[in-house]
């Protein structure tokens, strides 16, 4: 029985049966790896990318600051310094190719699992032309970011857990969590599959009470094994399990509309109306939570690859809804919300085709087929427009603070003024920055701390106490508003002292 198993899983994904899907995917390796002519580099890169030189070099998993990376998982470093081992190459160099192997085979794996589930095949191509061209995807397979890995293990998870809802066997229990396990380990909220993958396990009807509980229960412990580790690990070094993170004063209202903002984007007509970005956000809900509810309550399904979508937009839109509520984001965007795309789009397809085709033997003269592939068709030409245009003006990226222009920011007065002056900031010379990331990548200035919290009395006592420091600040990073210097000059006595095109250097004396 295991072997007939094995070779019906392998079957499902063997290349030489699935042509079209090797063909997307291969579509959709080349869209990445030629977009760019180096992978995107951000704030999140330069963290991973200087914790995988440091494991390399000094075999530490210290970031740019000298200090223990606590504010994301180990996964995605550890990653790309295992990689970097063997290559004997930095991850600026392989990130762009490493982001495209992701990308292609995650499309690939896709397309073969729509077969499986016996949607058709032009529809399914279709979707699959839809993923390639899908600006959250482009944007997000772009960069040196740990998304990359997190959707990735997303397509996995569903490829297991479909696997499981048809044989129930316990080896695909282990198969789910190991890769629940990875996922957490590489993004924090990665523990929406695992409570995904548990409620699947648990409302399965097709078993005992019994039996459902207790694969449930080994499945989330298996699954949340390296996350414990990393957060107990966290908490012996920093005494938090997650980093510092800065509390929200924004209402629920405000990230509403930013949710809405960024689904507008996936529906490209709709980006031009922001009144409608708070009503699209609440029309979202509605939809995936009646979706999750007509299959499990209607259909009493949880373990099919529709229903799996389903559970996971739900349980994954709700969850981090919540977290940009008490805790402050820079804003919620695509590259949060990424994650969503792909269960979203199965899961209403799902929904839509199960709608459509109330009776299966009727479906030769049910005008279904056309309404859905015009929809697909409609989707994937919005979609190839926006990631054209994406493509084509990456000035697009630079104003949404997705990616740093590394080209202007290589020719920075401000750096280049530090580099020229080093005396003037000597390693016993405390140094502050909104971009000490920046600092560590283009200037050879050493380490930087980042401002203080001007919300955080201790923060502000300690920069005051702080004195004879300075304070370089970047236009090009946003991680910080500019109102926040100008409350520092009122409660310290930071001064001005050079100014430039593209920043400023304050002294605090």
């Amino acid at each position: 029985m295991g072997s007939l198993d094995m070779k019906s899983t392998l079957k499902t994904f063997a290349p030489h049966q699935n042509f079209y899907a090797l063909l997307l995917g291969l579509c959709g390796f080349l869209l990445i790896f030629y977009s760019l002519p180096e992978v995107g580099i951000s704030a999140d890169s330069i963290t991973y990318t200087s914790v995988s030189r440091n494991l390399n070099t000094h075999g530490n998993l210290h970031a740019f600051d000298g200090e223990p990376m606590v504010d994301f998982p180990l996964g995605y470093p550890l990653l790309l310094g295992g990689i970097q081992f063997i290559t004997r190459l930095d991850p600026f160099r392989f990130g762009l190719c490493l982001s495209s192997f992701f990308f292609g085979t995650l499309i690939y794996v896709l397309v073969c699992l729509l077969k499986r589930e016996g949607f058709p095949p032009i529809e399914r191509y279709l979707c699959g032309a839809c993923l390639v061209l899908s600006p959250a995807l482009v944007e997000v397979y772009q960069m040196l970011w740990s998304e990359t890995v997190f959707i990735f293990c997303i397509v996995l998870f569903l490829a297991a857990a479909t696997r499981y809802g048809l044989e129930k066997s316990r080896r695909w229990i282990w198969v789910m969590a190991l890769i629940c396990a990875w996922a957490c380990f590489t993004r924090y909220a990665a523990m929406t599959l695992v409570v995904t993958g548990g409620l699947a396990i648990l409302g399965d009807r097709s078993l005992p009470f019994k039996t459902r509980w207790w694969r449930s229960v080994w499945f989330g412990a298996v699954s949340m094994s390296l996350l414990i580790f990393n957060l107990l690990r966290n908490w012996m070094i920093s005494g938090t399990a997650t980093g510092d993170r800065k509390k929200n004063f924004l209402p629920i209202s405000i990230h509403l509309h930013r949710f809405g903002d960024v689904l507008s984007g996936w529906v490209p007509p709709m980006n031009k109306y922001p009144a409608l970005f708070t009503p699209l956000a609440v029309v979202f809900f509605i939809l995936i939570i009646g979706a999750g509810a007509y299959y499990w309550i209607r259909r009493k399904e949880t373990l099919t690859l529709f229903a799996l979508c389903k559970t996971f937009c739900v349980v994954y839109a709700l969850f981090i809804l919540a977290i940009s509520v008490l805790t402050e984001f820079e804003g919620l965007d695509v590259r949060l919300l990424s994650p969503l795309y792909i269960p979203a789009l199965l899961g209403l397809m799902g929904a839509a085709y199960h709608l459509f085709y109330p009776d299966p033997d009727n479906k030769a003269t049910h005008p279904a087929p056309m309404v859905m592939t015009l929809g697909l068709i409609g989707l994937m030409a919005a979609n190839g427009v926006s990631a054209v245009d994406y493509i084509q003006h990456p000035e697009i990226a630079y104003k949404r603070y997705v990616r740093y222009d590394l080209a202007t920011l290589r020719h920075s007065p401000t750096l280049h003024f530090m580099d020229k002056h080093p005396a003037l900031f000597a390693p016993g010379v405390s140094l502050y920055s909104n971009a000490p990331d920046l600092m560590y990548l283009l200037s050879s200035a050493h380490p930087a701390d980042y401002i203080p919290d001007i919300h955080s009395v201790t923060d502000v006592r300690d920069f005051i106490a702080d004195s004879s420091s300075y304070l370089i600040w970047l236009d090009a990073c946003r991680a910080y508003p500019r109102s926040d210097i100008e409350a520092l000059q009122k409660s310290t006595d930071l001064s001005l002292v050079y100014s430039f095109q593209d920043g400023a250097i304050y002294y605090h004396q």
